[in-house]
């Protein structure tokens, strides 16, 4: 059967996976753990609240690659006060990874500090085929 799936579909096949990285409120303010390689290409990600983030003013959490901060997520992309997926369908896909890299989230607050916020983003990458 697989060979039939080749035939329909020709070409070079990377390996896909789905990561995660976990966040709480008392994080450092970028949590990094996930590399990205050169050709790498995000297809698909979000962010997952389950625990709302409850700081005075402003909560925001942002996704990028360690050089670009929001690459990934902007600070309008997740609702840190309320429980969910965001945003919803996800986001994506990306172009390719031009350089090493790596999935950094980011997380700042404002007025009276947080003393509940946790979540985990996920992503859907598929690397360059061989």
């Amino acid at each position: 059967m697989a060979d039939d799936v080749r035939s329909a579909a020709p070409g070079l096949a990377g390996s896909t996976r789905l990561v995660a990285v976990a966040h709480t409120f008392a994080s450092a303010s970028a949590t990094s753990e996930i590399p990205l390689a050169a050709g790498d290409v995000v297809v698909q990600c979000w962010f997952e609240v389950t625990t709302a983030y409850n700081a005075g003013s402003t909560n925001v959490i942002i996704v990028g690659d360690g050089t670009t901060t929001n690459k990934y997520l902007t600070s309008s992309d997740v609702t840190e006060g309320t429980p969910a997926v965001y945003p919803t369908g996800g986001k994506g896909p990306f172009p390719a990874e031009t350089g090493a890299g790596t999935l950094t989230v980011g997380y700042t607050q404002s007025g009276t500090a947080a003393g509940t916020g946790a979540g985990k983003f996920y992503a859907l990458i598929t690397s360059a085929p061989a």
